[in-house]
């Protein structure tokens, strides 16, 4: 075992752990993109920032400031506790009450990767208490096989636009994408003020599609790839409306979101050039070349005309992804 002094205290640590404390900032996340189903993703300047602290006490506590501060749980059955004793497990440390802290700014359940940022942040502490013995690609796996699909933890941990492939039973694969063309892009993100739970989402989609709507989705997911790395321009401009259009998942769900191709048609009126559902929804995520905070306000205004309280976000693409931070003041 080793052992740290804090404040004339020895701190015993159990056998394979190196620190006593560890602190993170973890992205919100954009999937989908529209016609990217489940492997295409964009890691967003809206953060949640996460502690973590063995030997600090003789069972497990969370501490929950901001989004999910009533409603979050906080204890072992916390998604980032459950993290980090999955990833404990993977490296063969016996799992120990930890001390977490979670300043959340990701709303919950609205199609912004909050619970990717979850299990995103709980494996990156996990091996930051532990010495950092994983690398990205070993975290996003050990996330993706958590969380069940990668496209929001691949940006969660990886940053910039992810591309992520793969399952239970055959494993994981991403890659991620930090080019300059991305931050040149205005991102603005529409959230609605109620939930959709991504489980009962995800009932809703067909089980089976025809092929041809296969191959409509392949050319405009690669497409959209394409349009966001070229960066604003005439070419890029020209296409992403069309690259954003969807087969998959968008119709099924339509039903919803209270108002969603309302929302879309507001926002490509007040400028914007690409729209989409951000993940399950209900939030919706535009893409211009300006006009940001118009486009904003024209999907909340359409959203306030159904009824339902809105606001948004302007962000810019997080190239980090999931960073360490210093832990003096946690």
């Amino acid at each position: 075992m080793g052992t740290l002094t804090v404040m004339s205290t020895t701190i015993r640590l159990p056998r394979g752990y190196k620190r006593l404390k560890a602190a993170c900032r973890v992205p919100a996340t954009t999937a989908n993109l529209g016609p990217g189903f489940d492997s295409m993703g964009l890691a967003l300047t809206l953060h949640n920032e996460l502690a973590a602290e063995v030997g600090r006490t003789n069972k497990t506590v969370v501490e929950i400031v901001g989004e999910g501060e009533n409603t979050l749980a906080r204890d072992e059955s916390n998604l980032v506790v459950r993290s980090m004793i999955e990833t404990f497990k993977h490296l063969d440390r016996k799992p120990v009450p930890v001390w977490v802290r979670c300043t959340n700014r990701i709303p919950l359940s609205r199609g912004l990767g909050s619970s990717s940022a979850a299990v995103a942040g709980g494996v990156f502490l996990a091996n930051e208490i532990c010495g950092r013995p994983l690398d990205r690609e070993d975290l996003f796996k050990i996330a993706a096989k958590i969380e069940g699909h990668p496209d929001n933890v691949a940006p969660a941990l990886l940053g910039g636009l992810a591309v992520s492939v793969g399952d239970q039973a055959t494993g994981f694969h991403a890659l991620s994408v930090d080019l300059d063309a991305l931050t040149k892009w205005k991102y603005v993100v529409a959230i609605p003020d109620f939930t959709i739970d991504t489980a009962a989402a995800r009932k809703v989609l067909p089980k089976k599609i025809a092929f041809e709507d296969a191959v409509f989705n392949v050319g405009r997911a690669s497409l959209v790839i394409a349009a966001l790395l070229k960066g604003p321009g005439k070419a890029a401009n020209s296409v992403l409306k069309e690259a954003m259009n969807d087969r998959l998942h968008q119709p099924s769900r339509e039903k919803l979101i209270v108002g969603r191709q309302a929302v879309m048609d507001a926002a490509y009126k007040a400028g914007a050039l690409g729209v989409c559902v951000s993940g399950s929804g209900p939030s919706i995520f535009a893409v211009g070349s300006k006009w940001a905070n118009r486009i904003g306000e024209a999907m909340v205004e359409t959203f306030n005309k159904q009824e339902i309280a809105a606001r948004y976000e302007v962000l810019n693409v997080e190239p980090a992804g999931t960073i360490s931070l210093g832990v003096h003041n946690f």
